[in-house]
């Protein structure tokens, strides 16, 4: 959700979350998760593996009985084309300094089309569903990409990213 205030704006929140995903930037672990944003200060973090699922099921079952209610929608305000175009001039120069692949710009552009919000008018808000809309639509093009379908391959056999 972008923040109007403050200097922070739609656009400024896309490249953000874009810069993340992107590059593939995950966290070597729950603290650094918690640093990089992913995880709030108040998410409990379970170190044990062999206890992440009663942990998660303990703190699911004491927010119904504390009758927990979700958060209301709230309306999300995205940077529509020009930001899209932002995040993609960006992607481009990479593609031309080499570090960036033809497919990279393809994942990329998707990528940048989701979280600008696609053909949207940043005056007006879009709900969540609207925006999984955006994040399926652009799933299911990539997904039926051989270069896509490679990447997957390859990380499935090796672990590993195929940069192609």
């Amino acid at each position: 959700q972008a923040d109007t205030q403050g200097g922070q704006g739609p656009a400024a929140v896309a490249s953000s979350v874009f810069d993340i995903v992107a590059n593939g930037r995950s966290s070597r672990s729950a603290l650094y998760a918690r640093e990089y944003g992913y995880l709030a200060a108040s998410d409990t973090i379970v170190m044990n593996a062999d206890r992440v699922f009663s942990a998660a099921r303990a703190r699911a079952m004491a927010l119904t009985a504390s009758g927990y209610t979700p958060p209301a929608a709230t309306p999300l305000y995205l940077a529509g084309p020009s930001g899209k175009a932002a995040l993609m001039n960006f992607v481009q120069a990479n593609a031309v300094a080499g570090r960036a692949t033809g497919h990279d710009v393809i994942v990329c552009d998707n990528l940048a089309s989701v979280l600008t919000g696609g053909a949207t008018d940043q005056l007006v808000p879009l709900g969540e569903d609207d925006v999984l809309r955006l994040e399926r639509e652009s799933f299911v093009a990539l997904a039926q990409t051989p270069a896509t379908l490679a990447r997957l391959r390859h990380l499935l056999e090796t672990g590993k990213p195929l940069r192609n």
